[in-house]
């Protein structure tokens, strides 16, 4: 009789902490859905860079990066947010691309390069001393 009770708390003991450890599998599995839910993924954004000297003059090489197929408005602003050019208005494929635009038109100073699609605006300065 003593060993037949041992063993029912020992299933008991048992059964408890099963559905303990399975409560605890089922509620990390929820948060991580629920975490993943608002996960940014990196398809829907364009990578701008940086210059690699803040310092520009003469023609300027500027980097972007698209990793999905998306209408891209890639231009260039003075201080005050007033468009100087446009440098891309299309729709363009996913891959890296390199813009040249010729900055001795322009007056000494602040500008901002600036990357535009759907759902995010990127502004990044440089000074053009010509």
């Amino acid at each position: 009789m003593i060993l037949a009770i041992d063993w029912m708390q020992y299933a008991t003991y048992f059964l408890y902490i099963t559905l303990i450890v399975l409560l605890m599998v089922i509620g990390y599995k929820y948060l991580l859905r629920r975490f993943n839910r608002d996960r940014i993924e990196k398809e829907d954004y364009v990578d701008l860079f940086s210059f690699e000297n803040y310092l520009a003059s003469g023609d300027v090489n500027l980097f972007y990066e698209v990793y999905s197929a998306k209408h891209i408005r890639f231009y260039v602003t003075d201080t005050s947010g007033k468009e100087i050019v446009v440098l891309v208005d299309e729709v363009k494929k996913p891959g890296g691309y390199n813009v040249c635009f010729d900055s001795t038109k322009l007056d000494n100073g602040d500008y901002y390069y600036c990357i535009q699609t759907s759902n995010q605006k990127t502004e990044k300065i440089v000074r053009i001393r010509n």
